[in-house]
């Protein structure tokens, strides 16, 4: 199996590849780290902190309406 970016880059991937599902996210987080300075990955940077906080606001909801306490919250 080939993978093609958005760049125009292949790359063969390995059937070991395909068992991880976080493949995509981990490529794009490479790509981040590999061009930080490109507006793109600048955008993506953000919408990535944006989502990230939203998501850790809907858990901890979710986790107080239900009335889960952990340990380290005293």
């Amino acid at each position: 199996m080939t993978y093609l970016n958005n760049q125009g880059s292949i790359q063969v991937i390995n059937n070991h590849y395909l068992d991880n599902t976080m493949f995509d996210e981990l490529n794009d987080f490479a790509q981040l780290f590999t061009n930080p300075e490109s507006p793109q990955q600048q955008d993506n940077y953000q919408r990535w902190i944006e989502l990230a906080k939203i998501v850790n606001m809907t858990l901890y909801r979710l986790r107080k309406s239900a009335n889960i306490i952990f340990p380290s919250d005293y």
